[in-house]
């Protein structure tokens, strides 16, 4: 994985899974742009309304919390979280998470 990869970072203490744009990745932790992974489904959906509700957010983690971190990629016909967000919000992912 490297800088501008879109991923679900897995947390513990507290168990928290992150989706969002890896913007760093060092031995001391990982620095990500993004929000709860529960939250991605608001995310999209509040580009076509006018109320935001859902903000992306810096995050810096240290390394001793992150459990694993995948990528966030399509599988056969199933499009990727960022994929799907894009697609129907027509935006790009730096538009998505500025």
């Amino acid at each position: 994985m490297k800088a501008n990869d879109f991923v679900i970072a897995h947390l513990i203490e507290p168990k928290e899974q992150v989706w969002g744009k890896l913007i760093e990745l060092k031995q001391a932790g990982i620095v990500i742009r993004g929000i709860d992974l529960k939250q991605t489904d608001t995310f999209k959906y509040q580009f076509r309304g006018e109320d935001r509700k859902v903000y992306p957010q810096t995050l810096f983690v240290p390394m001793r919390r992150v459990v694993q971190i995948a990528l966030d990629e399509s599988l056969d016909d199933l499009p990727s979280i960022i994929a799907s967000i894009c697609d129907y919000t027509e935006l790009s992912p730096d538009e998505l998470l500025r």
